[in-house]
């Protein structure tokens, strides 16, 4: 543990603030006056670290109620700053909305408030990378500033100096405790320029579309990988084409580096639009053309919903097998949830 003790002398106050909750009402200091200590977890969707303690979150949020004390939630990145790829193990962005489906998604029993637009109480009070906690006294004098638990056992709540903190005579403390943080950098509007310049690379990728045999697409579905598989069968009239191409492209960018293999079949001749419609949703993904009559090795892919063959989408597993498909416009929260799952590594 590195922790170090500082003298009431140096007790900081709680800076003011008015950040909007997702509960789409504003709340200020003076709204928890009520309570006894409020302690405050600056969390990011996004963040593995801080998706970790979601659990010891929830049951810390309890304990604070017990006590007439409130635990709140910060969200303080900018979101437009996120690169693709941050966002691998993560069903949702840091978005004000996303920050809505994620509650309801973890059932947080905690208020979220947003601070991702301009980062007033995070610049306050110092935080730079998420999670990050604090707790303020009945004086609203700091007492914590660090960690929330120890990250090799996050549901162990003896191992939180965060929750002992609190558990221990708040009002009696002569000192405050700060620990050392560990997790992702909080992304503020200066780190856009690099975001916009990886979007513009990801635009500029080439665009591939080779002629498919049904021996070549049994091979690739079928041959033993090490990531699952997503596959996203379509024709070129499917009235689902933009908004699902588009979604595709958007997990490819997400997943590509934790190594999701994503395939489209175009069921179809024209390679010339085949290619024209992919190059709009930036998809550099491995594309095929597939004549009709080569359909077999993907009929036992298809949901059998309704009675139309395309568009339809698959998530397969590392040897092949089916995990889930849909036909029609997919939900990319749904898709993003399932391969989540199927990367997920066994803990050690």
């Amino acid at each position: 543990m590195f922790y170090t003790k500082s003298r009431a002398q140096e007790f900081t106050k709680l800076p003011e603030f008015n950040l909007l909750g997702i509960d789409d009402n504003y709340y200020s200091n003076d709204g928890f006056n009520q309570y006894e200590n409020l302690g405050i977890v600056f969390y990011s969707n996004h963040c593995r670290v801080s998706q970790k303690f979601d659990d010891l979150i929830k049951r810390m949020a309890k304990l604070f109620a017990e006590k007439n004390s409130i635990l709140i939630a910060v969200s303080p990145n900018y979101e437009k700053s996120i690169l693709p790829d941050e966002k691998a193990y993560s069903e949702v962005g840091d978005s004000f909305q996303e920050m809505k489906i994620r509650a309801r998604l973890r059932k947080f029993n905690f208020l979220y408030l947003y601070d991702g637009k301009d980062q007033d109480l995070a610049k306050k009070i110092g935080v730079t990378a998420t999670p990050h906690a604090f707790i303020y006294n009945k004086e609203r004098k700091l007492i914590y500033n660090g960690r929330i638990g120890d990250f090799n056992r996050v549901n162990d709540l003896k191992a939180s100096d965060f929750f002992e903190t609190f558990a221990h005579k708040t009002d009696e403390r002569d000192y405050f405790l700060q620990t050392k943080v560990f997790g992702s950098a909080i992304k503020t509007i200066e780190d856009l320029k690099l975001a916009d310049e990886v979007r513009r690379r990801y635009s500029e990728e080439k665009i591939r579309v080779s002629h498919a045999t049904k021996k070549k697409i049994e091979f690739f579905l079928t041959h033993p990988s090490e990531k699952p598989k997503l596959v996203y069968v379509w024709s070129i009239g499917d009235d689902e084409n933009r908004e699902n191409l588009l979604a595709m492209s958007s997990i490819f960018k997400i997943f590509r580096k934790r190594g999701l293999k994503v395939y489209t079949i175009c069921v179809g001749t024209n390679l010339l639009k085949t290619k024209e419609i992919l190059e709009k949703a930036q998809l550099s993904t491995t594309n095929f053309l597939l004549e009709g009559r080569n359909f077999s090795p993907l009929a036992k892919y298809h949901p059998n919903e309704g009675n139309r063959i395309t568009p339809f989408l698959a998530l397969l597993d590392k040897k092949g097998n089916l995990l889930v498909s849909h036909s029609g416009l997919f939900d990319p929260l749904f898709y993003k949830i399932k391969i989540i799952e199927a990367l997920k590594e066994p803990e050690l």
